[in-house]
């Protein structure tokens, strides 16, 4: 028991004789290491009580201002503004002009002074590592206002923990104020006697950059905190910078930077914000976007510095390159280290730099955009439609310099109606420029444009120059169309008087439109909305595919064709418009030539419209296809030289298309009457196609109401306007070439689409306006009648399979011709074939509706009505086919060649029919007219009995 306790004391006398050989060996490191290798004469116990004391005095006067500062009062104190006399306002005006500040005001604010502690809760609550690095705040100044500087001294000192401050170092660029000088030296040696705050001088001005260069290389902290002079910290201000680096040592980090008021010294306190950069490479503040709240205990990556202030590990900064020295003066250096920070990094003197950039194994400049800045930094060069000194016009409508967009502010005419705002997709930063006039698209027009003349040193301004303009109209574009007047605004009638009338009579019988009429009215008249509520509420994607917009005409009148141009181009959005392209088919209007050239180059200098000139007349297919050929646009939307369109009509075909490239889309086309102008709304309709192989225009069915933001399927199209994907408009056959000046090719190729895996619509939201021409005015030469035969009968050799027959009964003459044109159509059946295309009774029973009628099913039989007595035949005459129409009688026409007008049938069910119609007598008295009605019912009106004996027809009602 007593040997057990031996030992125990044994171990614990050994372990006590180690602890006290450590204990003296790390007494006498200690003692050289502060260079007492002998013991401490009286003068130097002297030295270093007085050293302790004046630490202690520092950290006793640090806790003691942390303790006491929000019960100070006097002018300037909690940040507040200091308060001011008119007499003193006017004293400071003349200061603030050559200083920048008042030296009035700053007298009045205590160097001590307090500040409010603008923090976020969450970051007054924030603990912080004991062990963080401890840091040298480097202050450079030149010539500033002596209590501008010592308050940022005193702030420093006032508000940093003195565990973590090492020094206060200023530096002097060379300043020749007399104050600077021994004043300054005075009041730092009465201050800090323990030399926490020093002051290097330079001898000769050597600009910003190299003055922080000096104050780095002063530094004995193992943080460098480099700051302006006139500045001031607030309460917790250093320890989030160095807990940050003590993360990761290869980080710039700076505080958020809220602002002084030079003129009040007021503490503004600023928003949550980053800086970026434009390429003019200076450094700009951004707001976060907006809905978005940042995390205040996280840091918020940035792409610039504000420059003011910022941090880094000495160490790492040395060897990142510290600031680029060829650098002059100041300003992008806040731009240059972030970059290179980021990047891991003038063809002018930089082979240094290139050497430590390659040194340091950078990323380039292409990663930083890729993968640091966000959002995505704007471009000159990219997605523009063209830029000047100032501001870029957007293909998305944005009037813009890099970082803000020209915004909109009053609803009211007004000198000062705009403010530069962070950039966002709304009405108020919509703007069109019509290169004599710039207007908001939704708020504002502007007829006026102006800039401010500026000073030769106007180029090192950091200010904006500042664009003058004067508004003209109310506070948005619609408005502003609707408050035009003059004839035919709002597509309203040009009233004439009866000698007007009378003289445009003529020019309807040669022109088909009114050249008088035409010259009454602008070409860029307003036209009323007339699109349903739900597509005027509608919101497509705003990354819908561009369009090159096709206009062909052939001796249209100028204004005809430059009215529908300038529609196309006031009502298109320029960020979906790649072109406009006008094919002219060989006009030999002179007003077409040369004239027509200028006034393009006078509205459309950016090439946005171009013209195409056919050297001989190819007809309006053709013509259609050399537009084609030059589109650029992913879609082409092919439309007559004689259209106007209306607010919103390009947004929902293009937003069709993208969500189906194979769909061909046309719109709810409404008239234009020739003689007046007058825009008339038509109704919900579709189109079909006759056996005569022309399009029929067709209502929907009676009782239907059709959602008007839903497609209509459609089986032909009216053909002055048209849009499909190019792509697959060329990969589907796009027109056939085979055909001659127009008509059939609108039946063809929905056929074709149908037929080979498309599709055709009609889009409700997109409405336009055609000119149906009057009297015999036509540009294309050449028989209509025989272009429309060979047309039809090439739709019906190539697509209609068993089912051309019914092409035949209309066209019985063309029979003798089939073998003829089927020797020319081997590439359209070559087509046909590639395509995979399906059968035609396949398109009768699954895409058309209701079902066609043919003349040779389900019928007694058909022919010509001829009158016994006076050898005349029924015929529809000019009876519209969508219409109601009373008949009339006409010479027969040949047995073997029947026309079209007067082929009838005599059905099973006892209808005298044609395609679509049927005769009816809708009164029981004789000598009631007889109509063609577009509805055939299984009804008494069109119930008939063929008396043989009688060679009559008469109602089969009335002989009940």
């Amino acid at each position: 028991m007593n040997s057990l306790r031996i030992s125990q004391l044994l171990k614990l006398y050994v372990v006590y004789m180690l602890c006290v050989t450590v204990v003296y060996i790390w007494v006498q490191q200690v003692g050289k290491g502060i260079g007492f290798d002998e013991p401490l004469n009286d003068a130097q116990r002297v030295q270093m009580r007085k050293i302790a004391h004046l630490t202690n005095l520092r950290k006793a006067r640090f806790f003691r201002y942390q303790k006491n500062e929000e019960n100070r009062t006097g002018p300037g104190e909690g940040g507040r503004e200091v308060k001011l006399t008119k007499e003193e306002v006017a004293l400071i005006e003349s200061q603030m002009k050559v200083e920048g500040c008042s030296k009035y005001i700053n007298s009045l604010v205590s160097l001590d002074r307090s500040l409010l502690d603008y923090r976020d809760d969450v970051c007054k609550k924030q603990q912080y590592p004991r062990e963080l690095p401890t840091a040298s705040v480097i202050i450079i100044f030149r010539n500033e206002l002596l209590r501008v500087v010592l308050r940022t001294v005193h702030s420093v000192v006032n508000r940093t923990p003195p565990r973590y401050l090492k020094e206060v170092i200023l530096v002097d660029d060379a300043s020749e104020r007399e104050e600077l000088l021994k004043p300054l030296d005075e009041h730092i040696k009465r201050q800090w006697p323990d030399d926490i705050v020093r002051v290097i001088r330079l001898a000769t001005r050597s600009g910003l950059m190299r003055t922080r260069l000096a104050g780095v290389a002063a530094a004995t902290g193992d943080v460098v905190v480099i700051m302006d002079s006139h500045m001031e910290v607030t309460k917790g201000w250093a320890e989030p910078l160095l807990a940050r680096i003590k993360q990761n040592n290869r980080i710039l980090v700076t505080p958020l930077v809220d602002m002084i008021h030079p003129n009040n010294l007021m503490f503004i306190k600023s928003g949550v914000s980053y800086q970026t950069f434009s390429w003019n490479l200076e450094y700009v503040w951004r707001s976060l976007p907006r809905g978005i709240k940042h995390d205040p205990l996280q840091p918020l990556p940035t792409y610039a510095l504000v420059g003011c202030i910022m941090a880094m590990h000495r160490a790492t900064f040395l060897e990142m390159g510290s600031f680029d020295t060829g650098m002059d003066v100041w300003g992008g250096e806040n731009v240059e280290l972030p970059i290179r920070a980021s990047a891991k990094a003038v063809r002018a003197n930089v082979t240094d730099r290139l050497a430590l950039r390659k040194r340091l194994g950078c990323n380039s400049f292409k990663w930083l955009i890729d993968h640091v800045v966000k959002p995505p930094m704007f471009m000159y060069t990219r997605n523009a439609t063209t830029w000047g000194q100032l501001f870029t016009l957007t293909r998305s409508k944005q009037l813009r310099d890099e970082h803000h967009c020209v915004a909109s502010a009053n609803t009211q005419p007004a000198k000062n109606a705009t403010f530069s705002a962070q950039c966002d997709d709304i009405p108020s930063q919509w703007w069109t420029y019509d290169k004599t006039m710039l207007w908001i698209s939704t708020e504002a027009l502007m007829t006026e444009l102006t800039v401010d003349k500026t000073s030769k040193t106007a180029r090192r301004a950091k200010t904006f120059v500042v664009l003058k303009y004067f508004l003209k109209t109310r506070s948005s574009y619609q408005q502003s169309e609707m408050n035009k007047t003059g004839p035919g605004e709002g597509g309203s009638e040009v009233k004439l008087t009866k000698e007007e009338v009378t003289l445009i009579e003529s020019e309807m019988k040669t022109e088909g439109f009114s050249k008088y009429v035409n010259s009454l009215v602008s070409l860029d008249r307003s036209l009323l909305d007339f699109r349903d509520d739900a597509c005027k509420k509608q919101h497509y994607p705003r990354d819908l595919p561009t369009a090159s917009v096709i206009i062909i005409f052939r001796n249209e009148l100028q204004r005809v064709v430059l009215r529908t141009v300038h529609s196309v181009i006031n009502r298109t959005p320029p960020q979906y418009l790649k072109e406009v392209i006008l094919v002219d088919d060989a006009s030999d209007r002179e007003e077409l030539l040369q004239p027509l050239d200028e006034h393009i180059n006078q509205h459309w200098s950016d090439g946005m419209v171009r013209l195409i000139r056919l050297p001989i007349t190819s007809g309006l297919i053709r013509t259609r296809l050399a537009g084609v050929a030059a589109a650029t646009g992913d879609v082409v939307v092919i439309m007559d030289g004689h259209m106007e369109v209306t607010r919103g009509w390009l947004e929902p075909l293009l937003a069709r298309i993208k969500e189906n490239n194979r769909i061909l889309v046309s719109s709810l086309v409404d008239v234009i009457q020739p003689n007046t102008l007058q825009y008339t709304k038509s109704d919900m309709i579709y189109l079909t196609f006759s056996w005569n192989m022309i399009y029929v225009w067709t209502n929907l069915p009676s009782g239907t109401k059709h959602d008007p933001l839903n497609p209509i399927p459609t089986y032909a199209v009216v053909g002055c306007i048209l849009a499909m994907h190019k792509s697959t408009f060329l990969e589907m056959g796009s027109f056939d070439t085979g055909m001659n000046v127009w008509g059939g090719e609108n039946v063809e190729l929905p056929i074709r689409l149908w037929m080979c895996g498309g599709r055709v619509e009609i889009i409700p939201c997109s409405r336009v306006a055609h000119t149906y021409r009057g009297g015999l005015g036509r540009p294309w030469k050449g028989s209509i009648g025989d272009s429309l035969n060979n047309n039809g009968q090439r739709i019906a050799e190539v697509w209609l399979d068993e089912y051309k027959d019914q092409y035949y009964v209309v066209h019985q003459a063309l029979m003798k011709r089939a073998a003829e044109v089927r020797a020319n159509i081997t590439d359209r059946l070559a087509l046909r074939r590639r395509l995979n295309c399906r059968s035609f009774k396949w398109f009768l029973e699954n895409v058309v509706s209701p079902p066609m009628f043919m003349y040779t099913r389900n019928v007694t039989t058909w022919g010509q009505l001829k009158h016994v007595a006076t050898e005349k035949c029924l015929d529809v005459l000019d009876a519209r086919q969508y219409k109601e129409h009373v008949l009339g009688v006409y010479s027969c026409h040949k047995a073997h060649s029947i026309g079209y007008t007067q082929l009838f049938t005599f059905t099973h069910s006892r209808q005298l029919r044609r395609e679509m119609h049927c005769l009816s007598s809708a009164y029981i008295e004789p000598g009631h007219n007889v109509t063609l009605n577009p509805n055939c019912r299984d009804e008494p009106s069109q119930w008939w009995t063929y008396n043989e004996a009688c060679q009559k027809f008469t109602e089969s009602w009335l002989n009940r």
